[in-house]
């Protein structure tokens, strides 16, 4: 009586074994090949896994180290301007380093791309918006006559901080405090806004020498005139910090 031949494949290779004996063999070899492969896929799953959670954890500590600095710790930090990345353009004194150092170190990617962007380019001829990283770091240029203080209003942002910088002209900030600013209109999450009707708080000269941070829940305003309306062009970079 005949054997029927029996067909199997390995490797990509169709086989016919002589005897049961040399398809077991090749059976078993196949099985090992075929765990061989599973157990790689799962330890470079196991391996990318562990990087991932090895660079968030690195990122949380970070963050946490930095809050707990000292006076001291955090200055030296600051004033070495290493963080801006190579852009010569001084800090405006009214800036939080505690906040800027906390978000810096748990977005750097983000900040340094910012401060990048702002030592690299002509930004006394930028105009329109320039996108970075998509809404995680884009740059808006806002040109226009600065204005009677009558004309302009307090704002905060919830998602974003904002880096403000005047390449042209020269205009009065503002800043005030969260919990003394009367609403004016609710917050509006699409545009990430919200205004407020206030008139007092402190306001600073802002020019080419100095650059503005403004944090979510810092209520500002800008595009105030100093002794009269003169153009502006006022460069912000837009930082997702949620």
């Amino acid at each position: 009586m005949n054997m029927v031949k029996t067909k199997i494949i390995f490797k990509g290779k169709n086989y016919i074994p002589k005897n049961w004996k040399i398809f077991f063999k090749l059976a078993v070899k196949s099985f090992e090949t075929f765990i061989m492969n599973k157990n790689l896929i799962l330890l470079i799953m196991i391996i990318a896994f562990s990087a991932c959670a090895s660079r968030q954890a690195n990122t949380n500590n970070s963050a946490t180290t930095v809050s707990n600095w000292t006076e001291a710790e955090l200055n030296t930090w600051y004033e070495n301007n290493e963080w801006l990345n190579g852009w010569q353009v001084k800090s405006d004194n009214s800036n939080d380093k505690r906040l800027l150092a906390e978000s810096y170190s748990k977005f750097k990617d983000r900040w340094d791309m910012a401060f990048q962007f702002l030592k690299s380019n002509d930004l006394r001829n930028l105009s329109g918006r320039h996108d970075l990283d998509g809404n995680n770091v884009y740059v808006l240029v806002s040109d226009y006559n600065s204005k009677e203080k009558s004309e302009t209003r307090y704002e905060v942002h919830r998602k974003y901080v904002d880096i403000q910088y005047v390449a042209v002209g020269e205009e009065y900030m503002g800043k005030a405090s969260l919990e003394q600013s009367g609403t004016a209109t609710p917050y509006n999450e699409a545009t990430d806004i919200e205004f407020f009707d206030y008139e007092d708080g402190n306001y600073f000269l802002a020019n080419q020498e100095t650059f503005f941070i403004f944090f979510p829940d810092e209520v500002h305003r800008s595009s105030i005139k100093v002794n009269e309306s003169v153009p502006v062009k006022r460069i912000i970079v837009k930082l997702l910090v949620e």
